[in-house]
């Protein structure tokens, strides 16, 4: 704009097409479409494709058409060493599934066969021969009957997005160092993430049903006590074959085991925040030193920091629930790096020439080194709730002092990482687990590392030089212990056996350049 504001706009557009497959062989749950072999219940298979049973079209969803993503950028000079400079911008992933397509019941067989009771009652004998099963293709709209089911859900074709803005403030301080002060913020929204429960039987049937009666059959007298019925006067065949217990009969839609969301690229219901001040140092090379030096203070918040059906939401109807510091969140992070060329040595301070300068001259000193806060830590029991598929929370009364106060500081022999398991109390299953994902107040242990390096290079002819170099990791062998089993059940909670970082190491190199 002038010779004191740069500004820098732009705007980039992307989209994502329906999926089809080239035979046409896509099914997907439809949530209020009849199930014939479940009494006409809502909640079936649809198909793709033309012919007899199938929906006449190539896609079951629409594409994505909204991926507008504006750029803003600015720069503005005050004198001649003072910047500001702010952007922001609306930018996208990729429409991806985690674990490769799923919707296609209909056309593949899998048999997944369970007794409510861990199998002391069998589902069925051997001598009576496997049950009956329908060969694919089966355009049949219960063919899932019984099992889980893949599910789009919300527009799958949707772009991630990312909503980006930072404002940083640059001085020069001297004519080799600059100082550097940042905001960033990054917003995410609809990521893949795992969060839906759609079949989970709502919250509050569990402490008014108990465990007992809602792992009971369905026929048992307990039940019929209860006032539980089947959802209609079927037979097990209606649930895929199928004994059916009290908690199948109370799902939203009984026929299914979970409806699958995260897997089949369904759920973009996910949510992240990160905020963060930099600030950053930085020495050119000047007087044979050159340094760079960061200081981030920063915040994680999300619901999706996993891709993995555990970690799906402990209660579908309230997924405000799941959200917690994210599991990489690291509030403090400091990193240092420089190169020192020792003032010894031809045209350096000392040593410029004489027999000595060939030994002792023209030496580098290089070092890296990092310091970080730890990850927030999360607990789990060992307790199946039965009213859904998802995280495992363990039950506590306070987010502070989980972590021991360790008379031993490298946490070997008996001593455990985590207070015993009596301090968080008796895992009930009369009630459901409390804890958020992740606590920001129980941490593993802050990461320390340095790293340093001595190196020369020797000139050997005009075109021929030897390069030398004698490195060290993690210097002064710094140990970052594992926190151990993090679920309160367990015989080995917390005890600490391995390290998640590397010992120290040194090696040695020779370069040849010609």
């Amino acid at each position: 704009m002038n010779q004191r504001l740069t500004l820098n706009l732009g705007v980039r557009y992307e989209f994502t097409a329906a999926v089809i497959d080239r035979a046409d062989q896509i099914s997907d749950f439809t949530p209020n479409r009849p199930n014939p072999r479940a009494g006409n219940l809502p909640g079936a298979l649809r198909f793709a494709g033309q012919g007899p049973g199938r929906e006449g079209s190539r896609s079951l969803v629409s594409g994505w058409y909204g991926g507008i993503g504006p750029r803003f950028g600015l720069a503005y000079a005050f004198g001649s060493k003072t910047v500001i400079r702010a952007s922001a911008g609306r930018s996208f992933g990729v429409a991806k599934t985690n674990t490769g397509t799923s919707h296609f019941d209909g056309f593949r067989l899998v048999a997944n066969l369970a007794s409510i009771d861990n199998g002391v009652t069998p589902v069925f004998h051997a001598d009576t021969g496997f049950p009956a099963f329908p060969k694919p293709p089966q355009i049949d709209p219960s063919y899932a009957n019984g099992l889980n089911i893949p599910y789009w859900d919300d527009t799958p074709m949707r772009l991630p997005e990312l909503y980006q803005w930072t404002f940083s403030v640059q001085r020069q301080l001297s004519a080799a160092t600059v100082f550097e002060a940042t905001y960033n913020a990054t917003i995410g929204a609809h990521p893949l993430s795992y969060n839906k429960n759609l079949n989970q039987v709502p919250f509050e049937l569990y402490p008014r049903y108990g465990r007992a009666l809602l792992s009971s059959s369905v026929d048992s007298a307990a039940a019929v006590a209860a006032g539980i019925r089947r959802p209609h006067a079927g037979v097990d065949a209606d649930y895929g074959g199928r004994p059916v217990s009290v908690v199948q009969a109370l799902r939203p839609y009984p026929q299914y085991q979970a409806i699958q969301t995260g897997s089949g690229q369904g759920d973009k219901s996910g949510h992240s925040s990160y905020h963060a001040m930099v600030l950053k140092l930085d020495r050119r090379f000047a007087e044979g030193l050159s340094l760079q030096g960061s200081y981030v203070l920063s915040k994680l918040l999300t619901d999706a920091d996993r891709f993995d059906a555990g970690s799906a939401a402990l209660d579908h109807c309230n997924r405000r629930l799941g959200k917690s510091i994210g599991l990489f969140d690291q509030t403090h992070n400091f990193k240092l790096s420089y190169v020192y060329d020792l003032p010894v040595g031809k045209g350096r301070r000392w040593l410029t020439s004489g027999p000595l300068r060939a030994v002792l001259g023209e030496w580098r000193i290089a070092g890296i080194q990092f310091y970080s806060s730890g990850y927030p830590i999360g607990l789990t029991n060992s307790i199946n709730y039965l009213i859904f598929n998802g995280r495992s929370a363990a039950q506590i009364a306070t987010y502070d002092g989980w972590i021991a106060k360790h008379g031993n500081p490298d946490w070997k022999g008996a001593d455990r990482f985590f207070q015993p398991a009596s301090f968080f109390g008796t895992q009930s299953t009369a009630i459901l687990g409390n804890s958020t994902r992740n606590n920001p107040k129980a941490r593993t242990p802050a990461g320390f590392n340095e790293n340093f390096s001595l190196a020369k290079s020797f000139p050997l002819s005009e075109k021929l030089r030897l390069d030398f170099r004698f490195e060290l990791f993690n210097v002064f062998n710094r140990s970052r212990f594992a926190t151990g089993p993090t679920n309160v059940e367990s015989l080995t909670f917390g005890r600490v056996t391995s390290t998640v970082n590397d010992p120290r190491r040194m090696q040695f190199g020779l370069k040849l350049d010609w």
